[in-house]
């Protein structure tokens, strides 16, 4: 239950304009005003999880962990999903969750 919160955490804030959008014209679902590269999205993700993360001591390297398995595990399809609306497509979700999981990602629930 606690990942499955935790991956729903992450998946709002990654579309947050507060958060994803760092100040950038919320017109733009991705936060961007062109579609992100993928090193940009690999770099947006990276950020958010740090950010978010419960163990700020680790959380480098367990969310570059996570960030480097979601840029393998997802499909060209998937990828395109993340580029132009900020969400993970809900085929995406299963693999993302597991990747937090494996790479050991612990939202900060405060």
């Amino acid at each position: 239950m606690v990942r499955c919160l935790s991956a729903f955490i992450l998946f709002v804030l990654l579309s947050s304009p507060s958060v994803y959008a760092a100040g950038r014209s919320p017109d733009y679902p991705t936060g961007f005003d062109h579609p992100p590269s993928n090193d940009e999205i690999k770099t947006r993700l990276q950020d958010i999880c740090v950010n978010v993360s419960a163990d700020k001591a680790r959380a480098q390297r367990r969310c570059g962990c996570y960030v480097r398995g979601v840029m393998k595990k997802l499909t060209a399809d998937e990828l395109e999903a993340l580029r132009t609306t900020g969400h993970f497509a809900e085929s995406a979700q299963p693999k993302v969750r597991a990747l937090m999981a494996s790479c050991k990602v612990q939202i900060d629930q405060q």
